[in-house]
């Protein structure tokens, strides 16, 4: 600790009398955009898994933590140790599994006690918890589940799928009625809430898929552009006929291979563990691959399963959903000319002998499930499996 303590003298001289002109002026409403900032940017390393630079950001935000309570402490509020203290608690008290007497079997166990314990310490409406600074996107997909978690929801996928058409009927009705603006963007919102919503629903990024497009366009806009200079010719002086020819010409030049793949995950009761592979010992996968033929996503799950764990005798539980992301380049970064769909299926297994490690097949190793995230090489892949690892445990314990 006496890094940390050598850190908070640093920001106590940097606030002091005769310290730096900036940070002495900083207040607890200036430093908002900074703290958003370096959050995206820890966010970014996290993607990258680069532990150099995941070093660095971490730094970032530690120094705006101490910053923060530097300055709560100037007026008597609070400092770092009571910030350390307060966290303290809260972890020991709403994890009586582990510093208590309390028994748990499962995640959603752990989750259930959480929720309860959380409830007693606040009296707060189911939704008061979300902060309203969260990005839209992430917003009104918090909204969603925690209402949803309550038991506000639909029954099916067809639900959220009228709704939509719904409020895009309405949306149009706004426009070609020539309602007035804030009309138009009540309706705008709701459009955008139910496409949330669907996606929710579907357990697909809302944010990811949205950055995805985000990509796709400033790819094919980057590459017309290119071409467009290629022919000495300027993008502003282009007729509407000439704009469509170049978009045309940069998108099939641009076009990302987009690719499917299937894959399960699969459960042994008797075990508590879930399979998982790898080709190369220390970077670890959920066994998946593409699909051959005219192979159903279930057909190609199954039969990659069986390649790549040996396992021949597996039982089809539930669909857990679908993402998309990019292929991992050679250099370990999102190589953005293929993006892939996965589709990933839950199975049950009571086999318990994996293939032997060969030239052919690549290990295959039963790990318990609080294990995998941490594991696995691909961010995304980490991010869907903790989306539903209460899905997986309940069909462990169940």
């Amino acid at each position: 600790m006496k890094e940390l303590e050598k850190l908070k003298n640093i920001v106590k001289d940097l606030r002091g009398k005769e310290g730096c002109p900036w940070d002495k002026e900083q207040t607890f409403i200036s430093l908002k955009p900074h703290v958003i900032e370096e959050a995206y940017e820890l966010v970014d390393a996290l993607d990258k898994q680069n532990f150099g630079l995941l070093k660095e950001e971490l730094g970032d935000v530690l120094l705006h933590v101490v910053m923060i309570s530097e300055m709560a402490s100037e007026i008597g509020e609070f400092s770092l140790a009571d910030v350390a203290a307060h966290v303290s608690e809260k972890m020991i008290r709403r994890h009586p599994h582990v510093f208590g007497d309390i028994k748990v079997d499962s995640v959603d166990d752990v989750w259930k006690n959480w929720d309860m314990i959380k409830s007693t310490e606040k009296d707060e409406g189911i939704l008061e918890s979300i902060p309203n600074q969260l990005p839209a996107l992430k917003r009104a997909e918090k909204l969603q589940k925690k209402s949803a978690k309550s038991g506000f929801d639909w029954e099916s996928i067809q639900g959220p799928l009228e709704k939509l058409k719904e409020e895009l009927s309405e949306f149009s009705d706004a426009v070609s009625t020539g309602q007035i603006a804030e009309k138009k963007i009540d309706e705008f919102g709701d459009v955008l809430f139910s496409i949330v919503n669907v996606g929710r629903y579907l357990n697909i990024d809302c944010e990811a898929a949205l950055q995805f497009s985000n990509d796709k366009f400033q790819s094919r806009f980057n590459m017309m552009e290119k071409l467009a200079n290629e022919d000495s010719v300027s993008l502003k002086k282009l007729d509407l006929k000439k704009w469509e020819d170049y978009w045309n010409d940069a998108k099939e030049r641009s076009r990302i291979l987009d690719t499917r793949s299937a894959g399960g995950i699969v459960i042994n009761k008797k075990f508590g563990k879930v399979v998982m592979v790898s080709q190369r010992g220390n970077s670890w996968s959920l066994p998946k691959g593409h699909l051959e033929g005219n192979e159903s996503d279930m057909e190609a799950a199954v039969r990659e399963i069986q390649e790549e764990t040996g396992l021949k005798n597996i039982s089809f539980v539930e669909r857990l959903g679908e993402y998309t992301r990019y292929k991992i380049g050679k250099d370990g970064r999102d190589d953005k000319s293929e993006r892939k769909t996965l589709v990933f299926f839950l199975f049950e297994t009571e086999e318990l002998h994996l293939c032997p490690e060969d030239e052919k097949n690549p290990v295959a190793s039963w790990m318990y499930p609080k294990d995998v995230p941490n594991k696995l090489t691909h961010s995304s892949d980490a991010i869907f499996f903790a989306n539903n690892i209460d899905k997986i445990q309940n069909a462990l314990t169940t």
